[in-house]
């Protein structure tokens, strides 16, 4: 029977190491080997959430992207949607997501398939370049949200009222003459 691990409490000397190393250029595994009693997740966590400290940005730094390079070289091949790329790539949608949205300025949307359901968004095709996107076309369900106005904004004169046929005129009888009654009837 396995049992699970004892949290390990923090020691005062390696609160003030972490204050000190945790957010300068020293590498992680210099600070685990630093820290033996605790993982690189338990550094991370209580610097992070108990110390409230960050870790230098890495701007500059080299870090290989073998995902994006595969998906790179994969919508230069041919014009793929995200469905695809997660199928071709292996990986999840979220990852592809995210690359998209990382190396926006490198793809573009070229063109938008049709909805599979009524109501659904298009689904884009993204190839490799930095030509602009594919305009959208309005969809149904934004052209039936025109429609349906709301008409006390157009009596606050917030919008312009609909133009159509005139509805029906009542009169009630209080108001009215008795001319304009027979005029109605």
């Amino acid at each position: 029977m396995t049992s699970k691990k004892s949290h390990v409490e923090w020691m005062v000397s390696e609160d003030r190491f972490l204050r000190l190393h945790y957010g300068t250029a020293m590498s992680r595994e210099e600070i685990c080997a630093a820290l033996p009693r605790h993982s690189w997740t338990a550094i991370r966590c209580h610097a992070t959430k108990e110390l409230g400290l960050m870790r230098p940005a890495r701007k500059g730094e080299y870090r290989p992207t073998p995902t994006w390079d595969r998906m790179k070289a994969l919508l230069q091949a041919e014009k793929l949607t995200v469905n695809e790329l997660v199928e071709r790539l292996q990986v999840t949608q979220q990852r592809v997501a995210e690359l998209i949205g990382l190396h926006r300025d490198e793809i573009y949307v070229f063109d938008r398939l049709p909805p599979r359901q009524c109501g659904g968004q298009r689904t884009p095709i993204y190839a490799y370049g930095n030509q602009p996107d594919a305009p959208c076309p309005l969809s149904i369900r934004k052209a039936k949200g025109e429609k349906n106005r709301n008409p006390f904004a157009a009596a606050l004169g917030l919008v312009a009222a609909p133009k159509g046929e005139p509805g029906r005129v009542f009169i009630h009888l209080t108001d009215s003459k008795d001319d304009e009654y027979a005029e109605a009837a």
